[in-house]
């Protein structure tokens, strides 16, 4: 490995707790919502979808 790498990975700071756990939660809410099947939830979490069935009217699965 060259040193220009080997400086590069040290120099990568860890990433902090709090970020973890926000991260975490964002992941579980996303899940739950996912889960819910909520419309309005679905919109804001797939707007690309929402578009294609406009343009299409093709259905698409998000739990899929």
């Amino acid at each position: 490995m060259s040193e220009e790498k080997q400086q590069e990975i040290q120099q990568v700071r860890p990433i902090s707790p709090n970020v973890i756990t926000f991260c975490n939660l964002i992941a579980r809410i996303v899940m739950r919502c996912l889960r819910e099947r909520d419309p309005e939830v679905m919109k804001v979490l797939f707007p690309h979808w929402q578009i294609d069935e406009q343009e299409t009217g093709e259905k698409h699965d998000a739990a899929a």
